[in-house]
Parts: C-alpha cells; structure tokens; sequence
C-alpha cells in the first residue's frame, strides 16, 4: 500500500482532502471504492539478545501525506514463568505450558522442548523452548504460529536510527492510540490524490495495560 501511495505522490499535482461521506460518494462515482485502504499493524520488533534490547519501530501513515517513523528501545528481561502440566500438539511439537503476568496482562504460553530457542512472539521469551502459541487472559490479544521455516545466511539489517523520532515507552503508547484510532482512505485519478481522514468511533485497547 505505502509502495503504491509513494508512486501516486509522486505523480500527484493536486491533493484534495475530503469529507469520509464525501470521499465516498466519490469513490462509489469512479467505481474505485475497492481501492479504500485502512490502517493495519506497522510495528516491527527486532531482538538483540546479546544486549537484552528489544528495538520496536513503527510506521505511523495516519497522516499519509507526512508519514512519521517512531523508534523505542527497552531492555526487557524474561518474564518470570510459571510452569503447567498440560500439553498439546502445535505444528506437530509437542508443547507444554506456561504462564506469566507482563505490563498489566496475564498470559498462557505453549512452548516446545524441540525447539530449544528461548524467543517466542512480542517480547516474549525466556522459556526453555520457542513458544507457538499464546494468549492473554481476556482473549484479546492471541499468537499462533502458522508455520516455521529455518534459513541460512540471513543477515538481519536494521534501518538508521536518524530517521525515526526516538520515543520513551509512554510517547509511544500516545502515538499508538492516535495511530490505531485514525481511519485513513484514499485513491489517485489522474494527478490528483483524493485523502479521507476520520476517527473510528473505538476503544483502543493496547497490549500492554501498564
């Protein structure tokens, strides 16, 4: 999506902000109204395990015509588990349980012995194994693995630092709230690029409650 609105941009001599109704009637006129694009999930974490850093950067296009790129780093130790007895199959592993209580969530976590890397999604880890899947106690927030796949010679690149906004845990919270609750629409005909951009009536709840 960003690929394309880049192109568009850079054709575009004109841009006009609409109205949500108003982009609609539009969009519904010049039949383009399969082109409307929402917001989804931009964040991506790297891990450094050697230094305990955890590294979040993410995309914030709820203003597509400046976007803005956040960076927060934390240093986040393992979360103090609590083993289970229950087991179930994932992938084909066999995976045991685990519980732990993270930034204001309790969670259950199934992890494999068989794969014998202590990662799992987010910024999970710590378990004797790699954990496949896992959910917080409400049930609002679930990881699974879908599938694995080992490479070779992959080396991990990380973007440069002076171009994203360096942010403290709470600054980004702030931005993810804005970021999750701004609808952003648009489409090009021509050299003109039409934008909507409206707030969705929700309840933003983050991931991490404290």
């Amino acid at each position: 999506m960003l690929s394309q609105l880049d192109a568009a941009k850079n054709t575009t001599k004109e841009i006009i902000y609409n109205s949500f109704h108003g982009f609609a009637d539009v969009a519904v006129d010049d039949k383009r109204l399969p082109e409307f694009t929402l917001n989804r999930e931009n964040a991506q974490i790297l891990k450094n395990r050697k230094e305990n850093l955890i590294t979040t950067t993410d995309l914030d296009d709820s203003d597509i015509v400046s976007k803005k790129l956040y960076l927060l780093e934390e240093k986040i130790p393992p979360q103090q588990w609590q083993f289970g007895e229950e087991e179930t199959e994932i992938l084909g592993y066999l995976c045991q349980k685990a519980v732990c209580h993270f930034r204001g969530r309790d969670y259950t976590a199934w992890f494999t012995l068989d794969i014998p890397i202590s990662d799992g999604p987010y910024k999970f880890h710590g378990l004797p194994g790699l954990i496949l899947m896992m959910e917080d106690s409400e049930k609002m927030f679930q990881f699974t693995a879908i599938g694995l796949e080992q490479l070779a010679n992959v080396e991990i690149v990380s973007d440069n630092k002076k171009d994203f906004i360096v942010c403290t845990p709470q600054q980004y919270s702030m931005v993810k709230k804005r970021m999750q609750e701004t609808n952003v629409l648009y489409y090009s005909q021509g050299e003109t690029l039409f934008v909507s951009k409206r707030r969705i009536p929700i309840v933003y709840k983050a991931i991490e409650a404290e």
